[in-house]
Parts: structure tokens; C-alpha cells; sequence
């Protein structure tokens, strides 16, 4: 059985607010293609969104953003077609690997292939795929974790030039051995 994962493509990540970047919308009919495969072979899709209270610990790192029940936490407007076909969970951190729905589906659910896309590369993909591959392989699992180079993407900003941290996050994924798929492969 296969997995695919879909993490923050919401208004707050690709249509406005402080962490947005409307670039990251580029990899929308990516995913679309992925979700549509994933719906003929009948292959779950679990999407996760951040959805913020206001006193979250994260927001000492980063600005305040996706508040719960904000228009920023809302999937976006392309995707919410297929929202009957996904699991959505709700996360107030940068991991959702850690989430307990997640938790209890990785501990009870074998997965041939897991596949992730989404946004931010280098922060909640990048966190997801790593905590992912260590349970992988401390439970001797044969799970492959896939990231496609053109499925994932990260924001830009002043202090965060969002095509170096792309490509160094999916390097650091692919050394602790995510698969990585390059664009037209």
C-alpha cells in the first residue's frame, strides 16, 4: 500500500500572510497531478495544516501566521476539490510526523511508498521526511519515502533565499535517504 502526503499547501504559505510566497503556488497542479493518481489507484492522502492559537510556542520563531479558523489556514481554493478524498489534520508545529493521527497510522499501516509534497522544503517537509525515515529504519521497515523536486517548495525572504534552502533541504533529505525524483523523471 502506498501513502501520499500532502503538508500546508493553505492561503498562509501560498496567498498572503507573513510566511506566504505566491511562487510556491507553482507546484499546485504538480500535487493536483499526484492527488488524481493517487485517487485512481485508490491511495490514501493524508493532508496536514497548520492552524495556529494565538500564544503557540512557534510563533517565537517565526511571525504569527495560519491562525485556527483563519482564512490563512484554509487549503487552497485549487485543492479543496479534493477535499473528500483526503484525511485533514490540523497541526500547531512544524513537524506533522508527530501529530497523534499520524502517530497512530504509522504504528498500525505499512506503506510500500510514501510520497510528500507541499511546502516549506526546508522546514515542516524537510522535518516530516526526516522523522519519518528514522522511525522507518529504526522499525526495519522497507517503506520508500519519495520527495519530487517539482512537488515541494519553500518561500524567499530577506534572511531565507528560497532556491538554496530548496536544494540544500532536499540534499539533506536524500543523504538520510529519502528518494529524491527529479523533475521529469
Amino acid at each position: 500500500m502506498n501513502l501520499l502526503v500532502i503538508i500546508d499547501m493553505i492561503n498562509g504559505f501560498v496567498k498572503e500572510g507573513a510566511l506566504a510566497d505566491k511562487r510556491i503556488n507553482l507546484i499546485t497542479p504538480n500535487i493536483i497531478k499526484e492527488i488524481k493518481e493517487a485517487e485512481d489507484s485508490q491511495t490514501p492522502i493524508w493532508f496536514f495544516k497548520d492552524e495556529h492559537n494565538k500564544n503557540d510556542e512557534e510563533f517565537k520563531t517565526y511571525p504569527p501566521h495560519c491562525l485556527k479558523g483563519s482564512q490563512e489556514s484554509e487549503i487552497i481554493e485549487e485543492l479543496k476539490p479534493y477535499i473528500p478524498s483526503m484525511k485533514v489534520v490540523g497541526k500547531t508545529t512544524t513537524n506533522s510526523f508527530i501529530t497523534p493521527e499520524f502517530q497512530k497510522l504509522i504504528k498500525h499501516q505499512a506503506f510500500d511508498k510514501i510520497t510528500v509534497c507541499g511546502c516549506c522544503t526546508d522546514i515542516c517537509i524537510e522535518t516530516f521526511v526526516i522523522d519519518l525515515l528514522k522511525y522507518i529504519q529504526e522499525h526495519h521497515l522497507k517503506s520508500e519515502v519519495l520527495v519530487h523536486e517539482n512537488e515541494v517548495a519553500t518561500f524567499d525572504g530577506p534572511t531565507h533565499q528560497a532556491t538554496k534552502e530548496h536544494y540544500i533541504a532536499l540534499i539533506r533529505m536524500q543523504a538520510k535517504g529519502a528518494k529524491l525524483v527529479l523533475e521529469g523523471e
